[in-house]
């Protein structure tokens, strides 16, 4: 041979492995994840984050949880609360009226001074 392999050495359906899991689950057949941890390592923090972000906008929204309880119980800047808001399509910059403005509406631009 002229260092090749036969083909059924390189298949994984050849080959004798154990299915030991990861610390999410104790067997890949199994894994309730949609894409291995270990193809791409951000997507378990990525999946958590989304979890995570789906009950702050959750609590925001049925609970009315102000934003400083939610950072608070986070761990999480006021500013990363409100960018989590806004991604879900919850809370926008507009929603957070002061206090005697109707929620969704506007401030009229000023008119330049000439």
């Amino acid at each position: 041979m002229n260092g090749s392999r036969s083909v059924y050495t390189v298949l994984p359906e050849h080959r004798v492995w154990a299915d030991d899991g990861c610390a999410i689950h104790p067997h890949c057949l199994t894994c309730p994840l949609p894409h291995c941890k270990y193809d791409d390592p951000q997507g378990v923090r990525r999946m958590l984050s989304l979890t995570r972000d789906a009950e702050i906008a959750r609590l925001r929204r049925q609970e009315g949880q102000t934003i400083k309880n939610l950072a608070a119980r986070y761990g999480l800047s006021k500013r990363a609360i409100f960018r989590i808001l806004r991604k879900s399509g919850g809370e926008t910059a507009m929603q957070t009226a002061p206090a005697g403005q109707p929620q969704g509406q506007q401030l009229a631009r000023q008119p330049e001074a000439v």
